[in-house]
């Protein structure tokens, strides 16, 4: 913290200086390694090159480019990593304590699927699985409240041409698919946003998934959990 009090005169604990990153909006990641499998730098590069052009050619017609995916979440998984403090009468570690909270309660899973664009733009949705039919659905709501999409996502079986086929004449040609290269997560800003909403609901209790469902989307109606920024590729 030497160079903030050289230049701004004020002294700053190492802690106050997190606190201050994080109301800028920055979050912290680790670096996640590059699956072997994925594009190479080469593919990914003509990807973007191909993606600004293509968006640039739809924003003229009144599209707005998404990134879509789904993730899978349960009651089993809202216990996030950390430094417990130890409490009661034999100081029973409280990381033991509350792993015996959610192993006694019912477990559940759910199925959230999302789209987010520039500027904050998004539209979410609960259901009970990832799979086409559900994901159909949440296209036909999403363009109902965003218009007409340039949606970008994964090679999923449940994101096969066919269904973006469908869509494409149910909304009169105002859905169109472009795919990511394979195993590239890194070229999806979704996946950073379903990260945002883990550590959202990490360490928290809930009854039941219908109360856990409540609090995300409450979180995200409210602003608690930010709509990350998208791509630079996907920036008209």
């Amino acid at each position: 913290m030497t160079t903030i009090k050289k230049k701004f005169g004020v002294e700053y604990h190492v802690r106050s200086v997190w606190d201050l990153v994080l109301r800028l909006g920055f979050t912290h990641m680790k670096p996640r390694p590059r699956d072997r499998r994925g594009a190479s730098r080469q593919k990914i590069a003509a990807f973007k090159k191909k993606a600004r052009a293509d968006i640039a050619h739809y924003a003229g017609l009144g599209f707005t480019p998404v990134s879509a995916d789904e993730m899978y979440m349960s009651m089993k998984s809202i216990i996030g990593n950390g430094w417990y403090r130890r409490r009661g009468s034999r100081g029973e570690d409280r990381s033991k304590q509350i792993a015996a909270a959610v192993t006694g309660r019912r477990s559940g899973r759910t199925a959230m699927i999302g789209a987010i664009g520039d500027g904050g733009l998004c539209h979410f949705e609960f259901h009970d699985a990832g799979n086409t039919k559900n994901v159909e659905s949440f296209f036909l709501q999403a363009h109902s409240k965003l218009g007409n999409l340039l949606v970008y996502t994964d090679n999923a079986s449940y994101h096969g041409q066919k269904m973006f086929d469908r869509l494409y004449e149910a909304t009169g040609g105002g859905i169109v698919v472009r795919y990511l290269p394979e195993y590239t997560p890194e070229l999806a800003p979704i996946e950073t946003q379903w990260r945002e909403i883990k550590r959202y609901v990490a360490n928290l209790f809930f009854d039941d998934i219908d109360q856990m469902e409540d609090a995300v989307m409450d979180g995200l109606r409210s602003g608690l959990i930010k709509i990350v920024k998208v791509h630079d590729y996907m920036i008209v």
